[in-house]
């Protein structure tokens, strides 16, 4: 093997190597960004059930201010769809659509929950 081919072959590795890492770090930063909106959302339920025992204990009502959290819980979902989407597609991997656990995407079935994952 002459010194041009080992070169090329090192350049070869080191373009992958550069770009799998910035996959990994795209990864990264996408789990952390799903962790903060999961963590948004518990405390929009919770401020669900403060406001509705609120309303019993005061016999309020508090349905504008509960429709507005249902709004911003419905917005946070679709954000956090859309990041598992994103770190699907990075990872290789599927949502079950039966029982939403990840899935390899060469998966035919869900391992958890018997879903034909290659409906077309």
């Amino acid at each position: 093997m002459d010194f041009d081919t080992i070169k090329e072959k090192l350049n070869k590795a080191a373009n992958y190597t550069v770009r799998k890492s910035g996959e990994v770090v795209n990864v990264a930063k996408l789990k952390i960004k799903e962790t903060e909106l999961e963590s948004r959302l518990e405390n929009l339920f919770t401020a669900i059930g403060r406001a509705m025992y609120t309303e019993h204990q005061e016999e309020t009502d508090s349905s504008v201010e509960i429709s507005g959290i249902l709004e911003e819980i419905d917005k946070l979902k679709s954000e956090l769809y859309e990041c598992k989407e994103e770190i699907n597609k990075l990872t290789k991997m599927n949502t079950c659509p039966g029982c939403g656990k990840t899935v390899s995407d060469e998966a035919k079935y869900c391992s958890e929950c018997g879903t034909n994952m290659k409906t077309e």
